[in-house]
């Protein structure tokens, strides 16, 4: 791995675990539309902060969103996609108000903890720490839905 991206990573890991656990704690199932929306708020909010121009797709009133977005559109290689869902099987609630948690060993617990909701985050601490070595290659895409289904 490049040392400037490990380095930047480790710099990082306490921000990366409380971006990974503000996540989880925002539940939302395909039952909950409102949640979801919650989600891709949330979502938006940080890719754009990472400098991913995104946008809140929605089919209809109460449908599930989708965040899709892109850094560095005029790169000239072929685009690589991150692609993933941020809802769960769980209501809101299920797990009580706060249910992400790391455990004595180091394991961390939650709804969507690795499914799929710790694999956005790597996605966007992969995209921060492109951009921070100045990453020129490709462009990025994300599109995350809020229906695995």
């Amino acid at each position: 791995m490049n040392q400037r991206i490990s380095d930047y990573i480790n710099k990082h890991r306490e921000d990366i675990i409380n971006d990974w656990r503000d996540l989880v704690n925002l539940e939302g199932s395909l039952r909950e539309p409102d949640n979801l929306l919650i989600e891709a708020r949330w979502l938006k909010q940080k890719f754009t902060d990472a400098g991913v121009s995104c946008h809140i797709v929605t089919t209809k009133e109460n449908y599930p969103p989708v965040l899709i977005g892109t850094i560095g559109e005029n790169r000239l290689g072929k685009p690589v996609i991150f692609g993933g869902h941020f809802d769960t099987v769980f209501d809101k609630g299920t797990f009580g108000d706060h249910p992400f948690r790391i455990d004595e060993e180091g394991n961390a617990h939650g709804p969507g903890v690795l499914d799929m909701k710790g694999g956005i985050i790597i996605t966007l601490w992969t995209i921060k720490a492109l951009e921070f070595i100045g990453y020129q290659d490709r462009p990025i895409r994300i599109c995350f839905c809020s229906d695995e289904e």
